[in-house]
This record gives structure tokens, C-alpha cells and sequence, in this order.
């Protein structure tokens, strides 16, 4: 593989540009797929806030970008949020394109709030819905989030249907013996409605 890679700072020596040009190349005999996909990825601190992350392959066989990620985020004292996008195409066999939405407001340091939404604009339906709240004290944190997680299923005539799984997290930790990217310690799947 190939990799170029090049950052431009400013005057305070902060990173404002991170840029990276990688050329996979396959060791094929038969010549054919010699290169595999191009890979760029760019890294663009706006402000001190506002940050664009952008991820792209390109696939010379297809001619066609394979995927493109595109994230817009801004990162305050009290407000956090980040609007992206994924697109990926296998070409012969799925293709997804996905719109995500996520916010954390810090009321104090003791509160925060969440809230997530994931949309597939492939399938035109609501992916992913998630809202929950995290208090923190020195030693130990209590977390309580709802989620909607929308799987997709194949039914009986091969179309697509999809299954809508309702949960509610519970989280306790205990610093130091446990991390706050724990596995929640209480998880309830609520009903199905029909």
C-alpha cells in the first residue's frame, strides 16, 4: 500500500488540516484488480468548536465511489452534536446510506442528557432512536436510556419488513472498578406492539 499523508498548523501549532491519500495494491498474478480502492481521508478543524471528518473509497473496476462518510461536529462546553452520513455501495450486493443525528447537552457536571437518531435513507424508515440521561458523581455514575432499534427482516415473499425491539438501559458504575463504556448492568426489551 501506498500512503501519503500531509497536515498544515497554525500559528499555535494546533492541527488544522489532516489529509491522507492511501493506494491499496493487490498482488494478483492475472493482472486483474491490480489496485484496490483509493482511500482519502480528510480531517478539518473549521474552529475550535466545528470539526469536518471526511472518508471516502473510490473503486476504479466500478468506476464508482464504494463509500463516503461525512461527519459535521461541534463540540462545546455544555453542547455536543454531530450531523453524518455513510454511504456504501458493495455493488453486487447491498447498499446502505445512512443519515445520523446526535446531541449531548452537560447541564452541570452532575447531569447530561443524550439524544440519537439514526435514519436509512435506502429503505426511507427510522434505523435507530435513542434518549436517556447520565448523572456523574466522583465515584459513581447512574444512567438511564430508552432505545429503539428498528432490525430489518426478509419475509415470506422476499420482501423486506422490519422488527421494532424497544429497550431501556440501566447503568451503574463504580469508578475505579468499572468504566463508563461498560455493558449496562440491567437491560429490559419491552413488548412488541403489533
Amino acid at each position: 500500500k501506498l500512503n501519503f499523508s500531509q497536515y498544515i498548523f497554525d500559528n499555535s501549532g494546533k492541527q488544522k488540516l489532516y489529509h491522507r491519500l492511501t493506494q491499496y495494491i493487490l498482488n494478483d498474478q492475472s493482472g486483474y484488480d491490480r489496485y484496490g480502492d483509493l482511500e482519502s481521508e480528510l480531517d478539518y478543524q473549521i474552529t475550535d468548536d466545528f470539526d469536518f471528518y471526511n472518508n471516502s473509497f473510490y473503486n476504479y473496476d466500478q468506476k464508482k465511489f464504494s463509500k463516503i462518510y461525512n461527519k459535521l461536529a461541534f463540540n462545546g462546553k455544555k453542547i455536543n452534536f454531530s450531523l453524518s452520513h455513510l454511504y456504501k455501495n458493495l455493488f453486487n450486493y447491498t447498499k446502505d446510506n445512512y443519515l445520523t443525528f446526535s446531541t449531548k447537552y452537560k447541564q452541570n457536571p452532575h447531569y447530561s442528557y443524550t439524544l440519537r437518531y439514526d435514519y436509512d435513507m435506502e429503505l426511507n424508515l427510522r434505523k435507530n432512536a435513542e434518549i436517556g440521561f447520565l448523572f456523574q458523581k466522583r465515584c459513581w455514575e447512574f444512567g438511564l436510556k430508552y432505545v429503539e432499534n428498528n432490525r430489518p427482516i426478509l419475509t415470506n415473499n422476499s420482501n423486506t419488513d422490519s422488527i421494532k425491539d424497544k429497550y431501556i438501559y440501566f447503568t451503574i458504575v463504580f469508578k475505579p472498578f468499572m468504566d463508563s463504556n461498560d455493558t449496562p448492568i440491567f437491560i429490559h426489551k419491552l413488548p412488541q406492539s403489533d
